[in-house]
């Protein structure tokens, strides 16, 4: 029988790497999640991270859409579960399926797998991520045997056994894990917890360590105003590697109920306040000249492609229209950085003109 050990290692030229044709790989659901992707999404308890994982994969495996990310066909996937009834996980997708309207319920019914602890004998071993004799190998046999393109972990905190999950080394299994699961041809979506008591980027529970080999991050937090008994957060992509398209950019979302029909619907819009904020301090800094000299800043701090010169006129009046600087405020920065720059561009003083 062959091991693990005993297959050599493949290595390549640049020179194939460049010139040898590659399949790109397809988009499982928009631009954020594609094949073979290691992607992490964290929030607090009670903010709705499995309603979102849920939905990921109901879209993906009916080949439909969530949050404006669109599936380009139904496609497997394998979602394990070690923490819900599968009462709730049935009332859950009942609900979900309503609110996801382009999903095909059938394909989406033979698509999606679950392994579900609650259902197992109890003296049954449910796969542990730090396990990786058994674990590692159930959680690769069954998404071999189910052919999924997409491996959901839900949650972290409840499928590892961490002696210290802030130890660095302690994690090396999750993601030994991961990067077989990808190395098989499959994306992995990670569910996990925020630490208590603390928000803002990077606020997961345990080692930074975690994040370095992902392809994204996505952490979900409380709206302002959360709807009580509802499910609502605030979408936000800390890590994306690859370009940042308008696909991928931050969004709130909310579950609601139709009045009428008593049909759940996801209601979702960018984020765009938090752009205005940024566009907003770069316009007070008193830097710029023109509103051309804005759009290289505001994309590198966004991280993505610059916008047009149509668009950057927009947000500017969108600024203005949501009280953030004025158009009197406005032309007087613009006014200041002319003169910065005439003032520092004036001829040299006497005692520098002596030499």
């Amino acid at each position: 029988m062959t091991t693990e050990q005993s297959i050599p290692l493949q290595t390549r030229s640049l020179t194939s790497l460049l010139t040898e044709d590659s399949p790109s790989r397809e988009r499982l659901l928009g631009d954020g999640i594609i094949q073979r992707d290691l992607i992490m999404t964290y929030a607090p308890t009670g903010v709705g991270k499995s309603m979102f994982s849920l939905s990921v994969a109901l879209a993906v495996a009916g080949g439909g859409s969530f949050l404006g990310w669109q599936a380009e066909k139904p496609r497997k996937v394998l979602l394990v579960d070690a923490e819900m009834d599968a009462c709730d996980l049935k009332d859950r997708s009942s609900t979900l399926l309503a609110a996801l309207p382009d999903v095909d319920p059938v394909e989406a019914g033979g698509n999606l797998m679950w392994l579900i602890q609650q259902e197992q004998h109890p003296d049954a071993t449910f796969p542990d991520l730090t396990d990786e004799e058994h674990g590692h190998t159930e959680i690769m046999r069954l998404a071999k045997q189910h052919e999924a393109e997409l491996v959901i972990l839900d949650n972290l905190s409840t499928m590892a056994t961490f002696e210290d999950e802030n130890a660095a080394p302690a994690i090396d299994p999750v993601l030994a894990l991961m990067k077989r699961l990808r190395q098989d041809g499959r994306a992995v979506l990670l569910v996990h917890h925020s630490r208590k008591g603390n928000s803002g980027e990077g606020s997961y529970r345990g080692s930074s360590k975690l994040v370095v080999p992902l392809d994204g991050v996505i952490a979900l937090s409380r709206p302002d105003n959360t709807p009580i008994g509802g499910t609502a957060f605030v979408l936000k992509w800390e890590k994306f590697r690859r370009e940042r398209t308008e696909d991928v950019q931050d969004r709130e979302a909310e579950l609601t109920k139709d009045d009428t029909s008593d049909r759940s619907q996801w209601n979702w819009r960018n984020t765009d306040y938090n752009r205005l904020q940024i566009l907003a301090s770069l316009m007070h800094s008193r830097l710029y000249t023109t509103q051309a000299e804005l759009i290289a800043p505001l994309a590198e701090r966004l991280k993505i492609k610059p916008v047009s010169a149509g668009t950057m006129h927009a947000l500017i009046g969108q600024v203005c229209a949501a009280g953030l600087m004025s158009d009197r405020e406005w032309a007087a920065a613009k006014r200041t950085a002319r003169e910065t720059r005439e003032e520092a561009e004036v001829t040299p003083t006497e005692d520098e003109s002596d030499f």
